[in-house]
């Protein structure tokens, strides 16, 4: 079993604030009253997406930054409707290269060097931001400074950094398990994509696939909400034995009850549930373990109903009871596997 790799050679924070705070005052200039949204913003400067996408860091660090002003009101203070531009007269040729958006911008980005300098410093991070991962096959437990275990299931990758005032993780794929440490002053955040899920103390499971999220509640209450947004939609609260998963950017939730949860983390234990999925899901759920890439070309194939538990590591288990059980043809080719009528 591979052990997590840890990663700490992240760009400073004192340097990673700076920049988070002058693409603050950009995307802030950008989008006046309307929504944030750091993604819509990315797919139209290169520059923007290529800085976010260098390091999880930068995006933690960005989002943070965005929340505190989001709570204290200084991005709409920037923006008062009872503020007017100075008005220059015609003959007035002092200083004409300076206009009032190049005024404003200023005194947006020495706003946020103020936020950096006072709001920061009193941050006090505990440590620095570290990264952790497992192999395809992988599975490990990772003890976090404040008391709370990360379980962390294959091909996962996360990033965590503690605060004064907050705890964040920022699950860039894969599933883990949070056994949260209560702590009232310091809420518990993961950032999964565009969704945050933000608890005291509780058990839960978070699994991400690409844009699409689920969470499995285990033990106390957990919230889900919108990540970016400046006038997010209030979050939804799940409780034990509630699974939500996004389908397309919309949440759905099931109170599936405590046993269905329970099979969903079967994967603790090194088990693979599968219970009335298609084949297509199946053949997924074990390309999540093995480096293999299933290919079934007749969707009336892919779409037939498994059921079954099977050891995550048996992968050999599992296309025996598709050639003895279902009668199909297993074709090997590298690492693609072929399933036939």
């Amino acid at each position: 079993m591979r052990k997590a790799e840890q990663n700490s050679a992240l760009p400073s924070a004192e340097k990673v604030e700076l920049e988070a705070a002058k693409w603050l005052s950009r995307i802030d200039s950008h989008y006046g009253d309307r929504d944030v949204c750091l993604d819509d913003y990315a797919s139209h400067n290169v520059e923007f997406s290529d800085w976010l996408g260098k390091s999880i860091t930068n995006r933690v660090a960005l989002l943070r930054l965005l929340s505190i002003w989001k709570r204290t009101g200084r991005m709409s203070a920037l923006k008062s409707p009872n503020s007017k531009p100075e008005v220059k007269k015609a003959n007035d040729h002092s200083d004409s290269g300076l206009n009032y958006r190049k005024v404003g911008g200023l005194l947006a980005a020495a706003c946020l060097l103020i936020v950096l300098l006072i709001g920061f410093r009193t941050f006090e991070r505990d440590q620095d931001a570290k990264t952790y991962q497992t192999a395809k096959g992988g599975h490990e437990v990772v003890p976090l400074i404040d008391g709370s275990k990360v379980e962390l299931n294959s091909d996962t990758k996360f990033t965590v950094q503690m605060a004064k005032n907050e705890r964040v993780i920022m699950l860039d794929r894969g599933e883990a398990f949070f056994e949260v440490s209560h702590d009232a002053n310091r809420p518990f955040k993961i950032i999964a994509g565009d969704h945050t899920v933000t608890v005291l103390g509780t058990k839960f499971a978070v699994y991400r696939n690409a844009g699409e999220i689920e969470v499995a509640v285990t033990e106390g209450r957990v919230a889900i909400g919108e990540g970016t947004s400046k006038n997010a939609t209030p979050p939804t609260v799940i409780l034990p034995g509630d699974i939500a998963k996004t389908e397309h950017g919309t949440l759905l939730v099931l109170n599936k009850g405590l046993d269905a949860v329970e099979r969903e983390l079967s994967w603790r234990h090194g088990y693979i549930v599968l219970d009335k999925r298609t084949l297509k899901e199946a053949a997924e759920e074990f390309s999540r373990y093995h480096k293999v890439d299933f290919v079934i070309k007749d969707q009336k194939i892919a779409r037939m109903l498994v059921s079954g538990r099977f050891k995550s590591d048996n992968l050999e288990g599992f296309l025996r009871l598709l050639e003895e059980g279902f009668g199909f043809h297993i074709l090997r080719q590298n690492n693609k596997i072929s399933i036939e009528a």
